[in-house]
């Protein structure tokens, strides 16, 4: 029969949500055990104590391990083998296996599923960690991590590359990463740091930079006048072809769109506002970008009044200008005024630093939150239950 205490503590595990915080046995005398366990509940910032002498009691916390909650704190858990829990914390400290995965991989014998970041993002935004669907990421943890920092090597590279031969780009980038820096990289936890990320920024790089060289290949011809280095550019060319650079310009702004967004997003966190709106305008969020005095070059090529030209106002060409007018009491208001060139300079430096420095930032800094994760004492944990959990 189960005694009282077992059955209250399950009861406040299992229905209640509080979790062990920590607990200790003291001896009574030679043969019996006090057990005293405390617990918490973070919904009701409530706190219990357990005080119990019986031994079923004693039995079932005495199998009760650190862990990693949804939520990234540690709380106490209760696996179900403690013989396997110590077997698999020596395999998961093993130095050996750490250089043996780096040489195989170096090697290129070693082939993960494309998808391999996308998964472990599931795994680590998952309910249930402790799933058999996750046995891969124990099994498999030296080479994942070998294959995982590798590839990091080569985009950090990539963007050394980039820095050393646009001096724009390096700019956006530096003011990219500290903003993204202040934001996600504020806790001792790295598991905490990419969840906080992963649950605020809603961006998926891989399907923008898919549309990016979609645009650029859609609109090939347009976009090669545009550029400042063309010889053939003259100011017939720009009013021939002024349509198409515009809608080049658009169309870039757009895809700009959810970048900006995101940013607007990092700073407000930086700046201490605990749950930034999802989303805001796009003259919000440039604005608000302005505001923060040294991200203004972030969006000095975003002009959401361009944007709009079609959609919101009357967009005009009269000669090398692209004039904007709103209609108001049955006459035309001009409200912008810009240089076809001008316009052109924005569409080159878009392409050829602010979306790159935009790519990489983002790329980089979740690859940098995921690296850190994998060589931290908090991932370990939460691989130690997975198939070993109650």
């Amino acid at each position: 029969m189960v005694s009282g205490n077992l059955q209250y503590l399950k009861e406040l595990l299992f229905e209640k949500g509080y979790h062990i915080e920590r607990y200790e046995f003291r001896l009574i005398n030679k043969i019996d055990c006090l057990s005293l366990v405390i617990l918490n509940n973070s919904e009701s910032n409530d706190q219990k104590l357990i005080a119990s002498s019986e031994k079923d009691f004693y039995k079932y916390i005495s199998i009760f391990f650190p862990s990693i909650d949804a939520n990234g704190e540690p709380v106490l858990r209760r696996y179900k083998s403690e013989d396997r829990y110590v077997d698999e914390l020596v395999f998961l400290q093993d130095e050996s296996k750490q250089k043996e995965a780096f040489e195989t991989v170096v090697k290129s014998q070693y082939k993960p599923n494309p998808n391999l970041e996308n998964e472990i993002k599931e795994f680590l935004l998952s309910k249930n960690r402790s799933s058999s669907e996750f046995k891969s990421f124990k099994s498999e943890y030296y080479e994942y991590t070998a294959y995982l920092l590798l590839s990091m090597r080569d985009y950090i590279k990539k963007d050394h590359d980039l820095r050393f031969e646009r001096p724009e780009y390096s700019k956006y980038c530096n003011l990219v990463e500290k903003i993204l820096e202040d934001a996600f990289f504020t806790d001792s936890n790295p598991i905490k740091n990419y969840l906080k990320y992963h649950n605020t920024i809603k961006l998926n790089t891989s399907d923008l930079i898919n549309r990016i060289n979609e645009e650029k290949a859609y609109h090939g011809f347009h976009y090669k006048i545009t550029s400042p280095y063309c010889p053939t550019v003259n100011n017939g060319q720009f009013k021939n072809m002024a349509k198409g650079m515009l809608d080049v310009y658009r169309r870039y702004s757009e895809l700009a769109k959810p970048f900006i967004n995101s940013l607007r997003i990092a700073i407000e966190l930086g700046n201490g506002v605990p749950n930034p709106d999802k989303n805001k305008k796009y003259n919000e969020n440039c604005d608000i970008i302005k505001k923060n005095g040294s991200y203004e070059p972030l969006v000095r090529d975003i002009e959401p009044i361009i944007r709009n030209s079609e959609s919101h106002f009357n967009g005009e060409i009269v000669g090398d200008c692209l004039i904007i007018t709103k209609d108001k009491d049955g006459s035309r208001t001009e409200v912008a005024k810009y240089k076809l060139n001008d316009v052109s300079l924005k569409i080159f430096d878009l392409d050829k630093n602010l979306f790159p420095a935009l790519v990489f930032g983002f790329m980089l800094t979740e690859m940098n939150l995921l690296t850190k994760v994998l060589q931290s004492e908090q991932y370990l944990t939460i691989l130690l239950g997975i198939e070993n959990m109650d």
